[in-house]
């Protein structure tokens, strides 16, 4: 595995299957905040269901707010191996013994979800991009997500791509976009809050099935 130094001092990884970084390089834990913990609410005793864990800097942050009962998917092992020796803050570090000892299954997350046999109130969609990771952005895929929530459960994704959210909107979800950064937008999915206008409305039927279906590659995050 290629490490890599990210602008903020904290590391990340190349992963050579999907040819993307775990992070950006503009700084792997400033990511986190900025794609997800700025955008919420977290309480104690939170469950989460944290998809494409990684190193595993979601699940830790979420540690240092509150109590969280963490369940995480993993592809690859090796990330998980790389998480046990993590060089943290000192902000972070004393967290580190809980990230530890949360549950990690490992294997396609498509069969994995499967396994989970449990209600979340915050689920983390943090695949690779959607082009390059299709299977997780997936109607079915969702659907099996949404199965595993509550009325009041919400899922985040950094993802604005119009498939990634007219799958979501197939699923059942209504759909409120955020800022990360002046270029990049954010999905959260819920069955009770959306705040799409019309004019994104307009550019997710833009992308929509018959599209999607033809093997035509669309650029977007």
């Amino acid at each position: 595995m290629k490490e890599i130094l990210t602008k903020d001092n904290s590391i990340t990884f190349f992963n050579k299957e999907f040819k993307e970084n775990l992070h950006p390089e503009s700084g792997a834990i400033a990511s986190v905040y900025n794609r997800y913990i700025n955008h919420l609410k977290l309480k104690n005793n939170i469950k989460v269901l944290d998809i494409g864990f990684g190193i595993g800097y979601i699940s830790l942050i979420i540690l240092s707010k509150v109590n969280a009962d963490i369940t995480a998917l993993e592809k690859n092992k090796e990330y998980t191996e790389v998480m046990k020796n993590l060089n943290l803050p000192d902000t972070l570090n004393e967290y580190h013994k809980k990230l530890k000892r949360i549950n990690i299954i490992i294997g396609d997350a498509n069969k994995t979800i499967k396994k989970v046999n449990k209600n979340f109130d915050l689920i983390i969609l943090d695949g690779f991009s959607p082009i390059k990771n299709k299977e997780l952005y997936s109607i079915n895929f969702l659907k099996e997500l949404k199965k595993r929530m509550n009325k009041d459960s919400t899922l985040i994704t950094y993802s604005s791509n119009p498939l990634v959210r007219h799958n979501l909107m197939e699923a059942g979800f209504k759909l409120k976009k955020y800022r990360i950064s002046k270029y990049e937008e954010g999905t959260i999915a819920s069955f009770t809050e959306g705040n799409l206008t019309e004019k994104d409305k307009k550019l997710i039927r833009a992308f929509n099935l018959p599209i999607q279906n033809s093997g035509k590659e669309v650029n977007l995050v």
